[in-house]
């Protein structure tokens, strides 16, 4: 039987409270996704008063890794869940918790780790729903890749459902997600959506001076992401030469970390710029006409829109990058699904910067209001909240 939450938990609410919070990585506000959401997450934990402990997990060696790949293989445990564990980190974690009076892991690899005897009294923010997710891959991958990815995004799904019913409260950061989860039998009472997935103040004052004469598209992404990769394959080959048709002087620029041979040779063939591992996207956006974002494979949200209509810069996406988003088509930015949509749109905010400025301007407000770190803030401690009054 799992032990009660100590006395007096639910009086004491948010201040004061005793909570560890475990993440994946180092938490960073210029990282990796996961290492954003545990930056924002340890700085609305402080928002409300928590004393904090922060234990990020440690790589495993190589030989483990390759250890732990195989007995997930066999056992059915998520391969991305398995190949990390580390049975001393969760004897450490156990031996610890009860000093805590709340237990928060950032991301599914953390929350596993949890011991079942603790997770009653745990919040995981494991981010997106990563059996959604990995569905999406199959298509952009050959044969056995493609077996793989599908049998992990099964087992990812039973294991997050898994989480749900086992930890007091599961986090994920939009609705898109929390729907999946509940569709696929978590209890709908325990899966929170947690939207605020961008760095508004990190963005905002992002200086903008778009060239009418010469307008330029631009892509942001991490390129050694399959996701990533498939969208600038997408719009280096299909979508830029009918932008290039309807806007003749119109320039492309990918903007990303870690690009591969082949995407830097296709980026170079479609004659776009490539900006490759650069410190600071801001002055990369800086000339920019709008944000492209054709994606097709992935989930969750997509922060690069979330960062653009920070800096109050258009967005042309596809209805499946906005998904996890839920902004408004027509109002905070343009959907497209087709080249030739992509090229009308491209060419609207091209030839109508008045129409430009107006999507820029309506977008930054939303995303001030529904996205900012205080957002998140705000429904983590609404979630908290809950888990506590049930703890207690």
């Amino acid at each position: 039987m799992a032990p009660k939450a100590p006395e007096g938990l639910r009086a004491k609410m948010h201040s004061g409270l005793k909570t560890l919070v475990v993440t994946n990585r180092a938490a960073d506000a210029r990282g990796k996704g996961d290492a954003k959401a545990a930056d924002r997450t340890i700085r609305a934990l402080q928002a409300m008063g928590h004393s904090l402990e922060i234990v990020a997990l440690s790589p495993t060696t190589l030989p483990v890794r390759l250890l732990n790949t195989v007995r997930s293989a066999v056992s059915g445990e998520p391969l991305q869940i398995g190949y990390s564990h580390s049975s001393a980190t969760e004897r450490d974690l156990e031996s610890r918790a009860k000093d805590f009076d709340l237990i928060v892991p950032v991301h599914a690899r953390a929350a596993a780790l949890i011991p079942p005897a603790i997770r009653s009294r745990s919040f995981a923010f494991i981010i997106d729903a990563y059996g959604q997710n990995y569905a999406t891959y199959a298509p952009a991958l050959p044969p056995v890749e493609r077996d793989v990815y599908r049998l992990e995004a099964r087992r990812m799904q039973d294991f997050e459902v898994k989480l749900a019913r086992e930890f007091a409260g599961v986090g994920v950061v939009s609705e898109y997600d929390r729907k999946f989860l509940v569709t696929h039998g978590a209890d709908p009472n325990k899966v929170f959506a947690l939207p605020g997935g961008a760095d508004v103040e990190h963005f905002v004052n992002t200086a903008r001076a778009p060239d009418p004469a010469r307008p330029l598209f631009v892509f942001i992404g991490r390129l050694n992401y399959l996701p990533n990769r498939d969208a600038v394959w997408r719009l280096t080959k299909e979508i830029w030469p009918a932008v290039r048709d309807a806007v003749p002087q119109a320039r492309l620029r990918v903007i990303g970390a870690q690009p591969g041979r082949r995407l830097r040779t296709l980026i170079e063939r479609s004659g776009a710029e490539l900006a490759a591992d650069v410190p600071d996207v801001r002055p990369e956006m800086r000339d920019a006409t709008a944000l492209l974002v054709p994606m097709q494979l992935g989930g969750g949200i997509q922060s690069k829109i979330l960062e653009a209509m920070a800096a109050r810069l258009p967005v042309v996406c596809s209805s499946f990058a906005n998904l996890g988003i839920a902004a408004t088509p027509g109002e905070h930015l343009l959907v497209a699904e087709t080249p030739r949509d992509y090229a009308s749109e491209a060419a609207r905010l091209a030839t109508r910067p008045e129409e430009a400025t107006q999507l820029a301007e309506a977008a930054f407000r939303w995303v001030r209001t529904t996205q900012s770190q205080e957002a998140f803030t705000g429904h983590l401690s609404r979630a908290l909240d809950q888990v506590l009054q049930r703890a207690g």
